[in-house]
C-alpha cells in the first residue's frame, strides 16, 4: 500500500527558518564549526566606546563616526555587521584593503574604519576584530545589532556590550524611538551608566507631549542625570546618509558632548573638532 507524502507543516517551516538563522543548516550539526565570534573574548589594548542603535535607522553609524572624529588622538571605528548592511560603504575617503581575517579597512581623514566582509546571520558569526594599529588611542565599536538580541547571544559583541560601563544608545525623538530606548535600557545591566543620543531632538526644553508620554522611567532618569544628548535633524544627512563628506558641526558638537560623558578622558573642544573635520 502506498502512502501519500505531504509537505512540511507551517510549524516545521518556522523551526527550519530559526535553525538556519542559528547556523544549524551546516552539514552535520554535531560537527558544525563553532561560531567565529564565540572563539574567545575580545581584549583590545586601547579604550573602547560602545555605540548601539536602539532600532533600525537610528543613526548609530553616523554617531560612531562622529565620536571617532572628535577624539583628539588616533581612533578607529569597528562595525560589527555584515558587509551587505554596512553603514560605512561610502564613508571612507580612501580604501586600505582587506586583512587576512576578512576585515575591510578604510580611512576617513585621520579616522580608520573597519567593516566585515562576510555574511553574518547571527551576531556570534562576526569574527574578532584585528588588533588596532600602533598608536590607536580609542576604538569606537558600532555594535550594529539590536542590543536586545545581543543580550541573548554569547559572542564577543555581547561581551563588549555587557562590559561597557557607559554604552551610547542612539534612538529617534519619536514615540516608537522612545519605546525602543526604554526596552533596550531594561535589557542592559542596571549598573550601566548609559548615554542616550536622541536624533531629531527638539531644541526646546520639552519634547512634544506624545514623545514625552512615551519616555519611560529609565530614560527619564538619564535625562534627569544629564546623560541625554539631542542631535538636531540634518536634512543633507537624511538624504545621503554617511558618505565621505565632512559631518555637520551640529553632529560633531553633539559627539563631543557624548564623548565627554561616555569617555571623560577623551573630551576635546568643539572648535578644534570642527576645524579638524573641515580640514580633511
Amino acid at each position: 500500500m502506498s502512502t501519500t507524502q505531504t509537505g512540511p507543516t507551517l510549524d516545521e517551516l518556522r523551526r527550519a527558518y530559526r535553525a538556519a538563522a542559528r547556523g544549524d543548516y551546516r552539514a552535520g550539526a554535531d560537527n558544525a564549526p563553532q561560531r567565529a565570534g564565540t572563539e574567545r573574548r575580545w581584549d583590545p589594548a586601547e579604550p573602547v566606546t560602545v555605540v548601539a542603535g536602539c532600532h533600525g535607522g537610528a543613526g548609530a553609524s553616523i554617531l560612531a563616526a562622529a565620536v571617532a572624529t572628535v577624539h583628539p588622538g588616533a581612533s578607529r571605528v569597528v562595525e560589527g555587521r555584515a558587509a551587505a548592511a554596512s553603514g560605512f560603504c561610502a564613508a571612507a575617503t580612501a580604501e586600505l584593503g582587506q586583512s587576512a581575517t576578512g576585515w575591510i579597512a578604510g580611512a576617513r581623514g585621520d579616522v580608520r574604519l573597519e567593516r566585515g566582509s562576510g555574511l553574518c546571520l547571527h551576531p556570534d558569526d562576526v569574527t574578532l576584530p584585528d588588533p588596532a594599529p600602533d598608536g590607536t588611542a580609542l576604538t569606537v565599536l558600532d555594535l550594529s545589532w539590536d542590543p536586545r538580541v545581543l543580550a541573548h547571544a554569547t559572542g564577543w559583541l555581547t561581551s563588549a556590550l555587557l562590559a561597557a560601563r557607559s554604552p551610547v544608545l542612539v534612538t529617534t525623538a519619536t514615540m516608537p524611538g522612545m519605546r525602543h530606548l526604554e526596552a533596550v535600557l531594561h535589557a542592559l545591566p542596571q549598573d550601566h551608566e548609559a548615554v542616550a543620543v536622541v536624533r531629531g531632538g527638539h531644541r526646546s526644553r520639552r519634547w512634544p507631549t506624545p514623545v514625552e508620554q512615551q519616555t519611560g522611567p529609565r530614560a527619564r532618569d538619564l535625562r534627569q542625570a544629564g546623560r541625554v544628548v539631542t542631535v538636531p535633524t540634518e536634512p543633507q544627512l537624511a538624504i545621503t546618509g554617511l558618505d565621505s563628506s565632512a559631518l555637520p558641526g551640529s553632529v560633531l558638537a553633539a559627539a563631543a558632548h557624548v564623548l565627554a560623558l561616555a569617555y571623560p578622558a577623551g573630551r576635546t573642544s568643539t572648535t578644534t573638532t570642527t576645524t579638524q573635520e573641515s580640514n580633511r
